[in-house]
């Protein structure tokens, strides 16, 4: 008989699968990520740990599924027995409300290197370097997936926004951490820009989010997301891998049942609940090719396309009080849209069409929450 075990213990266990065995599960097609999470059982979160398999589609017939991709009910580690849920999520993709120039430019604008259409200023962080002030955003928003060079302009708004050179330049890469599309693991997607002139920045954000501080503290940098989920860079690896600092006492590491909130350029304004922990995911990047993240935070859906960049901090009111969108069920480029340009060939009027259907679905969900109030 296996023994008995805190939710903590099992927790310790699920992560030791997880680092142990990812690479085994993602060999399925099928499976996009892995994460500790709880186990969800008529639609409802439970109290019950559980390792929670990320699935593009949820199969419920076992005699369509090959044997050697059939997911185990329960796992064991340490002679600990842990439950599995799987979650159908779509194909997870990597990532645009305020798309203007800002002077003084804040979190939530519109950013993007000048080869990318836009994403979102995360935040105004201390180059531990220089000891100066840059702009935080992800690889692909200001690096262009790897594709960059150190000094390229980068444009605020972005280009899809109406940025241009030189008029609109706020600054120049100034380093990126590279995402290994070759097998690798990766934990971050992550960049930070230099700014040309002091009065290009203020670090007042967008929708009344609160900038990092010891009372609202920075969880992560939301960088993926499927139709269902957005997928989120623990906060303390960006700022050791990039060499940046926030104030002190202003960050801290998501945990399940967390509240969080971000601005983004798309979506603006927005708050779910951290419902999974150190998760393993394949973030489909377009032409770039597809890349492994670990370590990764889940919430729900909490962002759109171009909301790439933005930085997540903890409070807002959580998860919405209603049943979540359907996700896709075939393979594709996902409804939350790539519109922060993870591929830059894609076509902006077919970006703008999935912009515009995410609007609609956006405006349908509040008429529905406004009708049941």
């Amino acid at each position: 008989m296996n023994k008995k075990f805190t939710i903590d213990e099992s927790d310790k266990v699920t992560v030791k699968i997880i680092k142990n065995r990812y690479m085994d599960f993602l060999k399925d097609p099928n499976v996009v990520g892995v994460a500790v999470g709880r186990k969800i059982r008529d639609g409802k979160v439970t109290d019950e740990p559980c390792i929670t398999f990320f699935v593009a589609k949820k199969i419920v017939n076992e005699k369509k599924i090959l044997p050697e991709f059939l997911l185990p009910q329960t796992l064991e580690e340490d002679a600990v027995e842990v439950q599995s849920d799987v979650v159908e999520t779509g194909h997870i993709y990597a990532y645009a409300a305020h798309t203007s120039r800002e002077r003084p430019a804040v979190p939530g604008a519109s950013i993007g290197h000048v080869d990318v259409t836009a994403g979102t200023l995360g935040a105004i962080v201390i180059d531990d370097k220089s000891k100066t002030q840059v702009i935080l955003s992800n690889n692909h928003v200001l690096a262009d997936s790897n594709r960059a060079s150190t000094n390229d302009d980068i444009l605020q708004p972005g280009k899809a926004d109406g940025g241009t050179v030189p008029n609109d330049v706020i600054g120049n890469l100034l380093r990126f951490k590279t995402i290994d599309f070759a097998g690798g693991t990766n934990y971050i997607d992550a960049a930070i820009c230099s700014v040309k002139k002091p009065n290009y920045i203020s670090n007042t954000p967008h929708d009344g989010i609160p900038a990092p501080s010891p009372k609202t503290q920075a969880v992560g940098l939301l960088f993926a997301g499927s139709s269902t989920q957005t997928i989120i860079n623990p906060i303390g690896i960006v700022l050791n891998e990039l060499k940046i600092s926030l104030p002190a006492g202003s960050t801290i590491e998501g945990s399940i049942g967390m509240n969080v909130q971000k601005t983004g350029r798309t979506t603006g304004g927005t708050t779910n609940t951290i419902k999974n922990i150190n998760a393993t995911v394949r973030v489909n990047y377009g032409s770039a090719g597809e890349a492994v993240f670990s370590d990764q935070i889940v919430t729900g859906d909490m962002s759109d396309g171009g909301d790439s960049g933005s930085l997540v901090v903890k409070g807002g009111a959580g998860a919405p009080d209603e049943p979540p969108d359907k996700p896709p069920t075939k393979p594709g480029p996902c409804p939350c849209g790539i519109f922060a340009l993870v591929d830059p060939q894609l076509d902006y009027t077919t970006s703008k069409i999935v912009f515009n259907a995410f609007k609609a679905k956006r405006l349908a969900k509040k008429e529905l929450k406004n009708k049941k109030q």
